[in-house]
């Protein structure tokens, strides 16, 4: 049996100028925020779950991917203070700022 369900999955970035992270397709970031000390996205994701036969070990043979499959998505994380080009931010849509624990404050960009 195949059935569409939606979860919420959480994904790491990096405190680094510009990086891609391969995300579903089929998404919506919901938000975007420090959790122990990382830099965390999260993000509501429309699976598919496959359930076409039952382990013996588990009782469940499930699997679990996202609906559209996969792309890889551009962040730009940006430091208060640090200097671009005029054109820089302008290409980009702006997700949201994130205090830090340690001081430090990061706004988070994106190419999509």
């Amino acid at each position: 049996m195949i059935e569409n369900k939606t979860t919420i999955w959480k994904y790491e970035l990096q405190i680094m100028d510009e990086q891609e992270i391969e995300l579903p397709k089929a998404r919506q970031i919901l938000h975007i925020g420090e959790q122990n000390g990382k830099l965390m996205v999260w993000v509501l994701v429309n699976l598919i779950v496959s359930s076409d036969f039952i382990s013996s070990e588990s009782g469940d043979a499930s699997t679990t991917r996202p609906k559209d499959g996969t792309e890889k998505v551009k962040f730009y994380i940006v430091g208060t203070g640090h200097r671009h080009s005029n054109d820089f931010f302008s290409k980009l849509t702006f997700y949201t700022t994130v205090p830090m624990s340690n001081g430090l404050v990061w706004h988070v960009f994106g190419d999509e």
